[in-house]
């Protein structure tokens, strides 16, 4: 994709982003400061998500769960 393409796409707020992943704002600035989270830029001074970013982040997220998910099944199994 050239960059002029992907920096004509919209860009999402903390308060979006929260809402779509179930999250509070502040938990997401929480996770900026600790590296977590989706990747993020500053724009003129204002915090904002790509929605690739955030796809991506969920995409990773879903992977993860399903790997401990699936640990906790072959534990239980064991037993």
């Amino acid at each position: 994709m050239p960059q002029n393409a992907r920096s004509s796409q919209p860009r999402l707020t903390p308060v979006d982003v929260a809402e779509r992943l179930g999250v509070a704002v502040g938990t997401l600035a929480n996770w900026r400061s600790q590296g977590r989270g989706p990747k993020w830029l500053s724009v003129e001074g204002a915090i904002r998500y790509r929605a690739e970013d955030v796809e991506e982040y969920e995409r990773r997220r879903f992977k993860a769960a399903a790997i401990v998910t699936a640990a906790r099944i072959r534990r239980f199994n064991k037993k």
